[in-house]
């Protein structure tokens, strides 16, 4: 009993060649699926990317809109701040009644007429951190300042709080 190998047949050559047939109609098939496939995939990626491109433009109009609000209050609402100068001045030699000892002084040097101002007092003991000025001690005016115009009044320190021995107002920095 030896084996012997035999030759397909011609016959049996006919089924190999059809099955390969099949198979090479099922790798064009597959081929045609994954055309398919980066087909979809470019039109994702383009869709994404328009996506990207878009949110990017709609960012960056949104970051110069910010930028022209910022921009506009600071020309128009802190710089014109910065150029008012205010003097508190309480040597008694403008405000010489002693109910009303302490000067407060403005100077428009901006651009924009102020229609009113409010000036918060301090009044420090040289050398402490205790703020001896109370709620009360502000000065408010709504005298209409056009620029380069000035205005100063007396007013009542409205101290508070009163170190262990009474202070005169020049006895603090304020």
């Amino acid at each position: 009993m030896s084996d012997i190998k035999k030759e397909p047949s011609d016959e049996n050559k006919k089924d190999i060649a059809i099955e390969v047939n099949a198979n090479a109609h099922g790798d064009t098939a597959k081929i045609q699926t994954n055309e398919t496939a980066e087909a979809i995939l470019i039109i994702l990626k383009r869709i994404m990317k328009w996506i990207g491109v878009s949110a990017l433009g709609v960012g960056l109009l949104g970051a110069i809109v910010a930028g022209g609000v910022a921009g506009y209050e600071y020309i128009t609402v802190t710089m014109p701040k910065k150029q008012i100068a205010i003097t508190v001045d309480v040597s008694q030699k403008i405000c010489t009644d002693d109910k009303w000892p302490v000067f407060v002084g403005v100077v428009n040097n901006s651009s924009k007429t102020l229609t009113n101002v409010t000036v918060y007092l301090n009044a420090f003991v040289p050398g402490h951190s205790t703020n001896h000025a109370g709620a009360s001690s502000k000065a408010s005016s709504d005298k209409i300042l056009k620029p380069k115009e000035g205005y100063g009044s007396c007013w009542s320190p409205g101290l508070a709080y009163t170190a262990p021995k009474k202070r005169a107002v020049n006895g603090y920095d304020w």
